[in-house]
């Protein structure tokens, strides 16, 4: 079996294409990767988390007695842990690779494998790549007789909590506030061990959702967008305290956000008042970093402050490499992740959450007033975002054939065509907007964005892309239940 990472490592459905095969794998690939591209004598650390999902703990300790097997000192996590503690704990430890067994907010029949640099944020691309290429090559024969599971658990030695609290609290920049109430949904996802007891300790943490950890999730993808998170505002909403409310996904590297009115921030809202908090509070300022599916209001809100953008392809391993490489100030993405210059080039759901409170008690206004004002200081753009569930067994070579020939439409919705960017599947601009079209990574999933200035234009966009592809669409899921 051909392993084949998306735009964070690997992700795939449990017992069919996660399998114990390509555990071995990945574990094979990584020590021949390390080994390839790093002289002997370097740190052997491997630190390796997992989150909550079934069977995550037995494939981290599968892992772990892989590497230990092969030469190397793997840490294995005390219990689920959110991706960015994990990538936190590989830069603590000087570590030339963190191991993080996730799918994020995939469903629950999904599992995977995220892999961190001793940057502190997602592998670089160029090195993914490699252990993507290793993976396949490697002799599995060698540890086919090796049990996926084996004897009683293995002794964790994985706990850089009181450190991470510590960076995490010094990169927000501010103590908390013990009167501001917070309604957390932790979506039975591995945030409710450290993410509750860091917001715990600075604010006065109220109503808290599906706060067990829960390998089915609720029977719901543990993605926390505004369909999902109907209960928690509600429950905001009325309220009555000016409280705010918080949600994580799976592994916590995304936040949403619910403001006092119980209203739902877009992403984008979320980055543009961050990236307002480090220009005026924090008198950060130079290049911003965002994935080609972001916002155009980012430009807008950077120009303001004397920052430049730099657009990349989707996934935050090339977030990472240019944040590093830029030296940036912030970086993030469509789907709800962003990190931070001055902490590690790394998404962290938590230090967003610090810091977007922080702003808000600066700014002496709730988050909805600062909404506002951010969209009279800018304009108010609509961005969309569509996923078309592709029939099974759909060609990616064939769609991806059908993405590339987007490029000779010469108008889009009526409206001319002025410039195109296929860095990451096709963006189409016009005077007006833009709409991006681009397959999954990980999923049977063609992702639309699209942005204008009304809904209608926007999903005139949608609809003209659709129309010039033709795609044999299956008919609509029933909904997640919230």
């Amino acid at each position: 079996m051909q392993l084949s990472f998306g735009s964070d490592g690997y992700r795939g459905v449990i017992g069919h294409t996660l399998t114990r095969e390509a555990l071995a794998r990945i574990a094979l690939g990584a020590g021949s990767y390390l080994k390839e591209a790093y002289s002997s004598g370097q740190n052997l650390t491997i630190p390796v988390g997992y989150d909550t999902r079934f069977l995550a703990r037995e494939f981290a300790e599968y892992i772990v007695r892989l590497l230990e097997a092969t030469g190397f000192k793997p840490l294995l996590a005390k219990r689920p842990c959110p991706s960015p503690y994990l990538a936190f704990a590989t830069r603590h430890h000087e570590a030339l690779l963190g191991i993080q067994l996730t799918a994020s907010h995939n469903a629950s029949s999904y599992s995977g494998v995220k892999l961190k640099g001793r940057h502190g944020g997602s592998l670089f691309p160029q090195h993914a790549d490699l252990v993507e290429t290793l993976a396949n090559a490697s002799a599995i024969e060698s540890v086919s007789a090796m049990p996926l599971i084996d004897g009683p658990p293995l002794k964790a030695q994985l706990d850089v909590d009181k450190a991470y609290k510590q960076q995490v609290l010094a990169a927000a920049g501010w103590e908390g506030d013990e009167e501001l109430s917070l309604l957390v949904d932790f979506m039975h996802g591995a945030c409710s061990g450290i993410y509750r007891e860091v917001l715990a300790s600075q604010f006065n943490l109220g109503t808290v959702l599906r706060g067990e950890p829960d390998p089915l999730f609720g029977g719901v993808k543990p993605e926390p967008s505004a369909a999902r998170l109907k209960n928690l505002a509600q429950m905001v909403a009325i309220d009555g305290s000016n409280a705010v409310g918080l949600a994580f996904d799976g592994d916590g590297d995304r936040l949403a956000v619910i403001d006092e009115q119980g209203r739902y921030l877009a992403p984008h809202e979320i980055f543009c008042l961050l990236l307002e908090h480090l220009a005026l509070h924090q008198q950060r300022h130079g290049v911003v970093v965002t994935t080609v599916s972001f916002s155009g209001l980012i430009e807008r809100v950077a120009a303001a402050h004397d920052c430049t953008v730099l657009n990349v392809p989707v996934g935050f391993k090339h977030v990472s490499r240019a944040m590093v490489e830029a030296q940036a100030i912030i970086g993030g993405e469509e789907s709800g992740g962003i990190g931070f210059g001055h902490y590690l080039p790394e998404r962290d759901a938590l230090l967003m959450a610090l810091l977007l409170l922080h702003a808000r008690q600066l700014a002496g206004a709730p988050l909805h007033e600062m909404v506002e004002q951010l969209y009279k200081d800018y304009g108010r753009p609509v961005f969309i975002h569509r996923d078309v569930q592709l029939v099974p067994g759909s060609s990616r070579v064939a769609i991806s054939s059908q993405i590339r020939d987007l490029a000779a439409l010469e108008k889009l919705a009526g409206e001319t065509v002025v410039q195109l960017n296929h860095s990451d599947g096709m963006k189409l601009w016009t005077a007006a907007g833009w709409v991006l079209v681009r397959v999954s990574g990980t999923e049977p999933l063609l992702r639309i964005y699209a942005e204008a200035g009304s809904a209608v234009q926007a999903e005139a966009y949608v609809k003209a892309v659709l129309a010039k592809m033709q795609l044999e669409i299956p008919p609509s899921p029933e909904p997640d239940s919230n």
